[in-house]
């Protein structure tokens, strides 16, 4: 990348008009902000011309072979209404993480949920890396919980 302009270019507009007494109101709200962002490419074919829009695929931070957490597990916490079920008692939330990479995770035995803080690190939207912590290759864990009813 050689230049990230810093003037946001609005690409798409949505416009509301309220009408009432004793006067209308419009109101406009930008959809999408994007930043025209300048690169240096090979072009030996000549197929790209200046100011052809183009998408571009940039690789990020990548890990190989490492262990991951569906991001869905990250986020869980047993319902009270699932712990009260199974007679567990809520746990405490305890101490704020020191940082985004201190999570907690949750595995179940069939009989109760067992916290276990880990460490994460590079993340792909779905999936994060287990950088750390007490979990063990191969572990389940648990991304949701609900109760069902017996009809």
């Amino acid at each position: 990348m050689t230049q990230v302009r810093l003037q946001p270019v609005a690409d798409q507009t949505t416009t509301a008009t309220t009408v009432g007494a004793p006067m209308s109101t419009t109101t406009t709200v930008l959809a999408v902000v994007s930043y025209a962002t300048m690169i240096v490419v090979e072009n030996p074919m000549e197929k790209l011309r200046p100011g052809m829009t183009a998408t571009v695929t940039l690789d990020g931070s990548r890990v190989d072979r490492a262990v991951r957490i569906p991001n869905a597990a990250l986020s869980f916490r047993p319902p009270a209404d699932v712990l009260a079920a199974i007679r567990q008692p809520a746990q405490r939330e305890g101490a704020a993480p020191i940082d985004a990479t201190h999570r907690r995770v949750w595995t179940f035995d069939g009989a109760q949920f067992t916290p276990i803080d880990v460490t994460t690190g590079v993340t792909d939207g779905q999936w994060t890396q287990l950088a750390g912590g007490g979990l063990r290759e191969g572990e389940a864990l648990v991304a949701r919980a609900s109760l069902r009813s017996r009809t």
